[in-house]
């Protein structure tokens, strides 16, 4: 059988219909660095894959609305700590 491993960062994520997604992992192989500037692109990069012709439009087929992350927080598991943060800019072109 396989092993079982916990990721070392975990992304809470707020939505603009004020629900909350489910936490996702941080692969830094994948994201980069854990930091503000690669949380910041990561949320830009989902908010765009949500959309008609994206990788996720099904989510937004299923919530017959496009979800769109207002706010992104990136966890340390083993501790809690908040080790970057991203809101949304008061406007924002998608």
């Amino acid at each position: 059988m396989g092993r079982s491993t916990t990721p070392t960062y975990r992304v809470a994520i707020r939505t603009n219909d004020m629900s909350v997604m489910t936490d996702c992992a941080w692969n830094s192989k994948y994201h980069g660095r854990a930091n503000q500037k690669n949380l910041e692109t990561w949320r830009t990069t989902l908010n765009a894959s949500f959309q008609p012709g994206g990788v996720n439009e099904h989510i937004a087929e299923a919530r017959k609305a496009i979800p769109h992350i207002i706010a992104a927080k990136l966890i340390r598991q083993s501790t809690g700590e908040v080790v970057a943060e991203t809101k949304m800019p008061a406007f924002e072109v998608v």
